[in-house]
């Protein structure tokens, strides 16, 4: 199987809130904010656990909170695939790709990705 990330993707949990600006199959949930986590992060977007079921198409609003180094980021984004973690689960992992993000903030993340991913890929933390 292929890969077709055109960005590498770095494994971790980062706390994370996410407000709802737009979700055409639930109304009821925008403006609404959520506590998650990241499970993966990338340049050009990230994955989240939610607690709420989100259709493609969504837009959100969402804080990152690393801790090392310590940094939070602002994204605005899109879901673009959404799954149960489980096939009973309340919880859901969300595709996310940022669509609204200020370049400034972009290169800022972009820069402590890559640090981070040159520190994994030398074995060092």
């Amino acid at each position: 199987m292929q890969e077709r990330r055109a960005k590498p993707r770095l494994q971790e949990e980062h706390r994370a809130e996410v407000k709802i600006l737009s979700s055409p199959d639930k109304p009821e949930l925008e403006l609404r904010r959520f506590a998650c986590k990241t499970t993966d992060i990338s340049a050009t977007g990230l994955r989240l656990v939610l607690p709420v079921p989100l259709s493609v198409g969504s837009r959100l609003e969402i804080q990152v909170t690393m801790e090392h180094p310590p940094r939070i980021f602002w994204h605005v984004g899109r879901v673009v695939w959404a799954k149960p973690v489980a096939p009973d689960s309340s919880t859901y992992m969300i595709g996310i790709q940022f669509t609204e993000t200020p370049e400034e903030t972009l290169h800022l993340w972009e820069d402590l990705l890559f640090e981070k991913l040159a520190r994994a890929n030398s074995g060092h933390s």
